[in-house]
């Protein structure tokens, strides 16, 4: 019998580092041309004004093939911005060390795109051991900011599909945060919950003590509440945006999976913002795994996928590594009474009224 012939084909690989380097994540730039017109609700975007579309289509077509390889050395953080294509399958374009944080807390292990909403610039936002958001430019190969909050290392970062500039990050601190890259540094930022102040990141704390919360554009406008009853009382490992809606899916080592519903945040010229305390999931369950769940995606506005690890103990049979596509059953009940608020709310309660009678 021949032997079948493969599907793949190797074409190019990534010569080594002089210094060692250890490559650990990769990301394409995720955009296309076309993908603009999911961008509706980005802030003080004309999408009628063909310059506008221009710029973008400018942007796309400078940046569509590059994937951005990150890593570490023995000293620092390293990312590489590679080019791929039919011609030329490996060009590198460039090269950075970036400093995320202490020696012992080197390494990106998580990484995302998003862009300036001003400007359409390509940013790369990184995360890793430090427990620090690195968010880099690759257009002026500069830091355009970092972003500090979290309390323990950075698991996972999502951009959101309709406002990029917004992020999602999850961490070992037990909780999920919520980003926005075009609020001011210097924007006063208080919290939904003064109790929260006293008690660490792991229930929303800003930081204290003359802390600053970063350095450049972006704040945190929403956690979800860690160790609480209702939140995730492990480290989070991802998490997802809705694609349809304001909601974000979140996974964690306690089995969970939560949606956790919030609202945008103040355009960049308000006075200040509020750093809202997400206390309750609009939904949340532990019967679908029995072991970790490392990752969550949407495949559609009411489908999903989840990914859990292989679960050993002592006392059990191992539970093996499972991978589930599910249904969430009451999405079209939440979209009606986001759409429709509370009449719809007042004729559901009618509705059940007259039943009774």
């Amino acid at each position: 019998m021949d032997q079948a012939s493969p599907q793949f084909e190797l074409v190019a690989q990534s010569p080594g580092h002089p210094n060692g380097t250890d490559y650990d994540v990769v990301s394409y730039f995720p955009w296309t041309l076309e993908d603009y017109q999911s961008f509706s609700e980005c802030r003080n975007m004309d999408w009628s004004n063909p310059n506008v579309v221009g710029m973008w289509h400018g942007v796309v077509k400078k940046w569509i093939g590059v994937a951005a390889v990150c890593g570490r050395n023995n000293r620092q953080s390293v990312i590489r911005f590679v080019r791929t294509s039919p011609r030329n399958p490996l060009q590198l374009l460039h090269q950075a060390e970036i400093v995320t944080g202490p020696t012992e807390a080197v390494g990106i292990r998580c990484i995302c795109w998003s862009f300036d909403p001003k400007t359409f610039a390509p940013l790369v936002v990184l995360g890793g051991m430090s427990g620090n958001i690195i968010v880099y430019s690759p257009e002026t190969r500069s830091i355009f900011s970092v972003l500090r909050g979290h309390g323990g290392r950075i698991t996972s970062l999502n951009s959101h599909p309709r406002n990029p500039h917004i992020i999602a990050s999850t961490s070992r601190d037990k909780t999920a945060r919520l980003w926005c890259l075009d609020l001011p540094a210097e924007m006063k930022i208080s919290s939904t919950d003064p109790e929260a102040n006293r008690l660490g990141p792991m229930f929303g704390s800003p930081l204290t003590g003359g802390e600053k919360e970063g350095l450049g554009p972006g704040r945190c406008f929403a956690v979800t509440i860690g160790g609480h009853s209702d939140g995730h009382n492990a480290t989070v490992l991802h998490a997802s945006f809705h694609p349809e809606v304001n909601i974000l899916a979140t996974s964690g080592v306690d089995h969970c999976i939560k949606m956790w519903s919030f609202d945008l945040p103040p355009p960049p010229t308000a006075p200040e913002a509020v750093l809202v305390n997400l206390v309750r999931p609009i939904f949340s369950t532990k019967f679908l795994h029995h072991a970790m769940v490392s990752c969550i995606h949407w495949l559609s506005p009411s489908l999903l996928v989840s990914q859990s690890a292989q679960s050993q103990t002592a006392e059990q049979e191992p539970f093996p590594a499972k991978l589930v596509v599910w249904k969430w059953l009451a999405y079209q009940t939440y979209k009606n009474v986001v759409t429709s608020g509370y009449e719809y709310v007042k004729d559901s309660l009618n509705a059940t009224d007259s039943r009774k009678k």
